[in-house]
């Protein structure tokens, strides 16, 4: 019961990220500059091992048919396959050969994560730009942009999300809960501010998002 509502709840989420972050994509493909499915994936291969991986082939599958509205099934399935083996194999060697400590992160530790990621985004990267341009998506000489977005991509949904979702699992609820209750109102308003400044910046249609970047540093 327990691995069907982990399934589960990855799966939505995996889908629910997929959607809010299809913005800017790369051609008919869909790569685009911020991948967090990718870290959630490996999140979910580093915390519960790989014999997880049919939810990461299952959603994959799940967020092109409903995203992106892709609905040839060699495609489905080569692109799944890309990324349950590429992700289940960076989590074997993070998990197997270094041991990652996500309470107390050595040096080592972090070289290693982040050399495995930029290996894992780099394959998938290329895998899924070779796939397109056999399928006519892209052309030939479009292959290596293509890869360094898609790469681009995974690599910063990676480095976003995994370090997180891990270390929010090795807490655990209770002392996220306290954590939370011993938060100030001034954090509430950063939040928002964040946000808010988040939503001019890129949710307006006639913004410039170029000009009013800044306002995130701010």
């Amino acid at each position: 019961r327990a691995y069907a509502l982990r399934g589960a709840g990855y799966l939505a989420l995996y889908v629910l990220f997929d959607w809010a972050s299809f913005f800017f994509a790369y051609s008919v493909a869909g790569m685009t500059p911020w991948n967090p499915p990718a870290g959630l994936s490996l999140a979910l291969l580093l915390r519960f091992g790989i014999a997880s991986w049919p939810f990461v082939a299952l959603a994959t599958i799940l967020a092109e048919v409903v995203v992106r509205g892709q609905d040839a099934w060699p495609i489905l399935s080569a692109l799944a396959a890309i990324a349950t083996l590429t992700y289940a194999a960076a989590a074997w060697v993070l998990s197997g050969r270094f041991g990652m400590a996500w309470k107390a992160p050595t040096v080592r530790g972090v070289v290693a994560f982040m050399v495995v990621a930029l290996c894992a985004a780099g394959t998938v990267g290329f895998l899924q730009a070779e796939l397109f341009a056999a399928t006519g998506d892209i052309e030939r000489h479009q292959i290596a942009i293509a890869a360094l977005r898609s790469a681009t991509g995974e690599l910063s949904g990676i480095f976003v999300l995994t370090p997180l979702l891990m270390r929010l699992a090795e807490l655990g609820w209770d002392e996220i809960r306290r954590r939370l209750a011993a938060l100030r109102w001034e954090t509430a308003l950063q939040a928002i501010a964040l946000a808010l400044a988040l939503w001019l910046v890129f949710g307006l249609e006639g913004t410039d998002e170029f000009k009013f970047f800044y306002l995130l540093l701010l």
